[in-house]
C-alpha cells in the first residue's frame, strides 16, 4: 500500500516510520501479523511495532504532501475513502 498524508504526524508516528526505514533487514527478518491476534487494547498498544514492519517489509510506503500555492500557503487537505472487497469487508480511512 502506498499512502500520501499531511506533514502532520504524531510523534509515535514518525518514530515507527523512521525504524521501519531505517532498520529493514532486522525488522523484516520477525514478521508482526501476529501483532493483530490480539484484543483491541493489545493491537492499540503495539501499533507502532506492526507500522515499522509494514514499512520494513514494504507492505507499506508512505509520502508526505506539502504543497503550497503561489502565495506560500499550504494547500494540501486531507481526504477520506473507504475499500470494499469482494466479500463485503470494508476499510476506511482519512
Amino acid at each position: 500500500m502506498q499512502l500520501v498524508c499531511s506533514p502532520i504526524l504524531s510523534r509515535k508516528d514518525i518514530d515507527a516510520l523512521q525504524r521501519g526505514y531505517r532498520n529493514r533487514p532486522a525488522l523484516v527478518r520477525k514478521p508482526r501479523l501476529d501483532i493483530l491476534l490480539g484484543s483491541p487494547k493489545e493491537v492499540a498498544n503495539e501499533l507502532g511495532e506492526l507500522l515499522a514492519w509494514l514499512v520494513a517489509s514494504r507492505h507499506f510506503d508512505l509520502k508526505v504532501a506539502v504543497v503550497q500555492d503561489g502565495f506560500g500557503q499550504e494547500i494540501y487537505h486531507e481526504k477520506l475513502g473507504i475499500f470494499e472487497d469482494d466479500k463485503g469487508y470494508r476499510v476506511a480511512f482519512t
